[in-house]
């Protein structure tokens, strides 16, 4: 499908035993969406969004797992590492804790983003932000995007209202709490793969068979 060529990237755990460092490889998984905890000091500098994703790449301690070469337990990390690329990438941050309460934390997130531990380069497309006051819950708040055009503008879509947005990554404001992040992979220098030349490559497509058929039918004819 569509949605499946978009937006399907996939990530490998990998266990590492600290004693005698045999690594162990499990089967890729397949994700649509890369969901990252968001931690830091709410009301203190935005944390960078690579922070995030150092949390999600570092090793994490397996309790009672069994080094399956040298047989030693406690002794194996796991390790989660990005295999392949999506066209689109999503990223959600997590804005609500086990009480459904809005955490605040500001994050900082850049233009442009290389994937960590895989070769592939993004830029930033889109932005969708939660906003509400400081007592914020899942029940309250309203959803806003910040959309990048082709001609590289911005604009702020609220409801029905869309309008220049004049700081798309929102720094020094309430902005700076984004919820979902939207990037587009980079083909080249210049030039980005994702939603929309996936689409137009998909009508050209259409149109080349459609033109084929057509001119088979005035030849039969």
């Amino acid at each position: 499908s569509l949605t499946s060529t978009v937006f399907t990237g996939a990530t490998q755990e990998i266990f590492r035993c600290t004693s005698c460092s045999f690594h162990e490889f499990k089967v890729p998984v397949d994700f649509r969406i890369v969901v990252l905890p968001v931690n830091g000091n709410q009301s203190g500098s935005p944390v960078p969004l690579k922070h995030f994703f150092f949390d999600f790449n570092s090793p994490g301690a397996l309790p009672n797992k069994t080094c399956s070469r040298c047989r030693s337990n406690n002794t194996t990390t796991s390790t989660t590492a990005f295999t392949t690329a999506p066209p689109s990438l999503m990223m959600q941050l997590i804005r609500f804790d086990h009480t459904m309460t809005k955490q605040f934390y500001p994050a900082s997130f850049p233009y442009d983003l290389d994937l960590p531990g895989i070769a592939a380069s993004y830029s930033l497309v889109a932005v969708t932000r939660h906003l509400s006051s400081s007592l914020g819950t899942q029940h309250g708040g309203h959803y806003v995007a910040d959309v990048k055009e082709a001609d590289a503008s911005w604009w702020r879509c609220d409801d029905e209202s869309v309008t220049p947005s004049l700081n798309p990554t929102g720094i020094g404001s309430i902005d700076n709490t984004p919820y979902l992040l939207h990037y587009e992979k980079k083909l080249r220098a210049g030039a980005e793969l994702g939603l929309r030349e996936i689409k137009h490559n998909k009508t050209t497509t259409k149109k080349r068979d459609r033109d084929k058929r057509e001119g088979g039918q005035v030849e039969r004819r």
